[in-house]
């Protein structure tokens, strides 16, 4: 699925110098036909560019003009030429310019000019209602991260007939999919246009500071790396970088983030994505299912792994295993069976959306010596008893095969981080399509599982709406079987660019024969509660009274432990001065591969189903993407303690419960909070992280509803209030910041507490785990070859870990600095009738109320075994399979 690259832009591009003289000019001259500037210089370039774009696309203009001729060919010239001026402002091809794309494509969402700016920032919601023809949709989907996107898109690209809107908050997405909703408004704007004599809006939503305007993704895209190709959601080495955002703006900047464009909710405590992808554009990127027994422990028979969810992992994955570990690491896999070949892959998805590979030819060199290590320490390799190989995956079937180290599996797709986002939603070429529910493809049917994608990445049944903060659902009443219940008909939403509200409404569902229209939740754990809240859902609801919402938020605790490197480790890194070179290689391999899988057949015949030949070519091209085409880490190991062994069911394999993750440099998210004090230069040059994650904890928080009565008016002065301290920002700025966003965004935010009567976090025994899982996590460490390489222990430290007997201070620094995961879920948990905390039935429906769905991590009732990501993905799957059988039943 190889987005659509545009051609680079360069000076020898762009004509002659009299031809770029005369393009200035014109550009200076429509300058004067705008309206007045903003104040701000890169909002006017983008304003000038949009100008001439919207004359390119203008259906009035002669054929001439349109398809050729010596003054088009200068109009292409000029433009370009804009293009290269603007690119020149933001930092042309250095990496911090593909920071800044991303923080200008937040900006994507402008006011219409030609709308009512002088009108009161929150009229009656009839005032500024969606147009007659827009208000109606078979589905309604809040919240656009990988389970909104996951629901939106296939909805919309399996029922064809049916009109589904996906609302975001957030403004800013990889540049594959800003370049996506800018093609589709590009098409939307021509056909408006074409219809305005006719004085109907058919094709745009009437309301202020809709998706009018993303031309600016194709603006923002040529200011990333080489031809406009990435920004920093893109590139995967980035990830740890845009997800310690939150900490640069408000600890060492003593910023305010702007909610207009801030990719954060300002949460504290919490890391909590705002944007078109949602966590997936911050994560690392892991992918790990869940085990057999986390859907045991669900007890819901709709989700029983082998018969439901098993299938759905299968088909969201295109599985592409790179042809073999390090010659020196496979020699200690004593069974001998290949990484890549064997009955394993039989369990592995071949024609799914989203791409997921094996840690590739730029495995990092502390990871090797830890599985070196761990292996000498007696741990085993993971799935090294699977007889059908796979040796160094986690991602075996069986709980046992899950124990022991190995390599991490990763989503992204020739070197670019292959979100959820990116690939349902980016903008792409001839690509192979994905059939649900899954279609096994024969040797002899191969072809046929494979088509030409023609919707440019947006279906043009789904309308995505960025900058809009859905705040509550409207409601009415249905009657079925004598009984009435509340019904949603709609959600109403706060524009953020003008502070304007409105509604958008489902389809009336009066004589239609088959399932009524919804909404689906996929505001994600923190978030779907709030909504829910705003909405007369929760304990003593005004329309349901449900306990359990925002009860029961789950996470994976983790400690981080660092350790001093030798120095001739370190100098296994990129030296300051290649990093230009490096990334030059990465942006030029990233356009290559991608133009390869433009040119190849499918071939699924090729072992793991890639749908693409493995040849010398590739790999070397592969080899290119370096450490940039990385998340930078590639090594992690699962444990089981003596407490999972002890609570297993008789008979059956206890899962692992301590999960073990090796980065080569500390990494930020990861960084104490503040209570160990350490040399911030020497974390980040010359020093290793080892985490250690507890997998089922007994710890739970609740997620606290924000209040709309606190909110102040939106005109009052925004709170400037920061820490003092630029290395830590305090817990009361951090709730003043909170405080400013809610008040500017004129939206309630929620907070993390303890449930009434805890007053710690841990349990005893989760402490006992965590402690236990350091103490092995050390043990490898300090065996050959890894001690080689290392000095002393950084954090915590020898004075915590080396001392007999010290076991109570170890447990004390456990509960002193423990950190969240972010691996929230269980929110608005399913469960069976009898459970009280249960907010869903085993079909995603929100008890006691029609027409409401929750599809993301929030509806998943304990956390799963490892990173849970892939997971949330396939609930939301599951969700859609579940209507899509509705629909089908209905219709016989």
């Amino acid at each position: 699925m190889a987005p659509h690259r545009e051609s680079n832009f360069s000076l020898s591009q762009s004509g002659s110098y009299g031809s770029i003289t005369s393009s200035l000019a014109k550009i200076e001259n429509e300058k004067k036909k705008l309206p007045p500037t903003t104040g701000s210089p890169d909002q006017d370039q983008l304003r000038l560019l949009e100008a001439y774009q919207d004359k390119d696309l203008d259906p009035s203009m002669s054929q001439h003009q349109q398809t050729g001729g010596n003054e088009n060919n200068s109009r292409s010239q000029w433009r370009q030429m804009a293009i290269c001026l603007l690119c020149g402002l933001l930092g042309g091809l250095l990496l911090s310019s593909a920071c800044f794309s991303g923080e200008l494509s937040r900006n994507t969402v402008r006011s219409n000019q030609s709308s009512s700016a002088a009108s009161s920032p929150h009229p009656s919601k009839d005032q500024d209602q969606v147009s007659d023809d827009l208000d109606r949709f078979e589905y309604i989907v809040v919240g656009g991260g990988p389970a909104g996107i996951l629901a939106a898109s296939r909805l919309a690209r399996e029922i064809p007939t049916a009109r589904v809107a996906l609302l975001e908050s957030g403004t800013t997405s990889q540049t594959s999919v800003l370049a996506s909703l800018s093609k589709q408004q590009a098409k939307k704007r021509r056909k408006q246009r074409a219809e305005s004599e006719a004085e109907t809006t058919a094709t745009i939503i009437n309301v202020e500071g809709t998706t009018e305007g993303l031309t600016v993704g194709e603006a923002s895209s040529s200011a990333g790396l080489v031809g406009g190709a990435l920004d920093k959601f893109d590139c995967p080495l980035m990830w740890s970088a845009v997800a310690g955002t939150e900490r640069r703006i408000q600890q060492t900047f003593q910023l305010q983030p702007d909610p207009k464009t801030s990719t954060y909710w300002p949460v504290p405590g919490v890391l909590l994505a705002r944007g078109l992808g949602g966590c997936g554009l911050h994560n690392a990127m892991i992918y790990v299912r869940s085990l057999p027994s986390c859907f045991e422990k669900w007890n819901l028979t709709n989700w029983d792994f082998y018969e439901h969810m098993l299938p759905v992992y299968k088909a969201l994955e295109t599985f592409v295993p790179f042809s073999q570990l390090p010659s020196t690491l496979v020699s200690n896999n004593q069974t001998g069976t290949s990484t890549t070949r064997g009955d394993w892959l039989e369990h592995r998805g071949r024609n799914g959306p989203i791409r997921t590979s094996t840690a590739g030819p730029q495995l990092d060199k502390v990871g090797e010596y830890f599985i070196e290590s761990a292996l000498a320490s007696g741990l085993p390799w993971a799935g090294a008893n699977h007889t059908g190989g796979g040796a160094g995956s986690f991602n075996h079937i069986g709980e046992d095969d899950r124990i022991g180290v190995g390599y991490y599996e990763f989503n992204i797709r020739n070197g670019v981080r292959h979100s959820v986002a990116n690939a349902m939603l980016g903008i792409r070429g001839s690509t192979p399509t994905w059939k649900f529910p899954p279609q096994e493809a024969s040797a002899e049917s191969s072809k046929q599982q494979y088509t030409t994608i023609n919707d440019d990445g947006i279906p043009s049944n789904l309308l995505v709406l960025i900058g809009y903060t859905v705040t509550e659902l409207m409601w009415d009443k249905s009657t079925m079987n004598g009984i009435e219940k509340p019904r949603a008909r709609g959600v109403s939403f706060v524009n953020h660019a003008n502070g304007k509200q409105g509604n958008i409404l489902l389809r009336q569902s009066t004589g239609t024969k088959g399932p009524l229209p919804q909404v689906i939740l996929a505001a994600g754990s923190i978030m779907t509660p709030q909504v829910l809240w705003n909405s007369g859902i929760g304990d003593g609801g005004s329309v349901a009274n449900l306990t359990g919402v925002g009860k029961n938020l789950m996470d994976h605790p983790v400690l981080g432990m660092a350790y001093q490197l030798n120095p001739e480790i370190t100098q296994d890194a990129t030296p300051l001065y290649a990093v230009a070179d490096e990334m030059e290689d990465y942006a030029l391999a990233v356009q290559v591969l991608n133009s390869l899988d433009d040119q190849t057949q499918p071939d699924n015949n090729h072992p793991g189903g890639s749908g693409y030949h493995h040849n010398h070519d590739r790999e070397e091209l592969e080899s290119k993407l370096g450490t940039f085409g990385t998340p930078g880490f590639s090594v992690g190991a699962f444990l089981r303690s003596p407490w999972a062994e002890k609570e297993s069911r008789p008979g059956a394999s206890a899962p692992p419960d301590i999960q073990l993750t090796v980065f080569p440099r500390v990494i930020e998210p990861h960084q104490p909070n503040g209570k160990v004090i350490v040399d911030t230069n020497l974390l980040q040059s010359k020093a290793m992280l080892v985490t250690v994650a507890l997998l089922q904890p007994d710890a739970r928080y609740e997620v606290k509803p924000g209040n709309m009565k606190s909110l102040r008016s939106a005109s009052h002065p925004v709170d400037q209030t920061a820490s003092n301290n630029t290395s830590q920002a305090t817990a009361t700025s951090k709730d003043a910041i909170a405080s400013a966003f809610a008040n500017a965004l004129q939206y309630p935010l929620p907070s993390i507490v303890l449930p009434k009567g805890k007053k710690e976090y841990l349990t005893n025994k989760d402490v006992e785990r965590l402690a236990w899982g350091m103490r092995q996590a050390h043990r490898i460490m300090t065996s050959h070859p890894m001690s080689n390489f290392t000095k002393t222990q950084i954090y915590p430290g020898p004075s915590v870990m080396d001392v007999e007997g010290a076991e109570e201070t170890l447990h004390q620094y456990i509960r002193a600095n423990q950190l969240a995961n972010s691996h929230w879920v269980g929110t608005a948990k399913m469960g069976n009738d009898d459970d009280p905390l249960a907010v869903l039935d085993e079909s995603l429906r929100v008890r006691l109320v029609d027409g409401l769905r929750v599809f993301d991590a929030a509806a998943i009732p304990y956390v799963p075994n490892g990173n849970t990501h892939s997971t949330v993905c396939a609930v939301a799957s599951r969700g859609v399979d579940l209507i899509l059988a509705e629909r089908k039943a209905a219709e016989r």
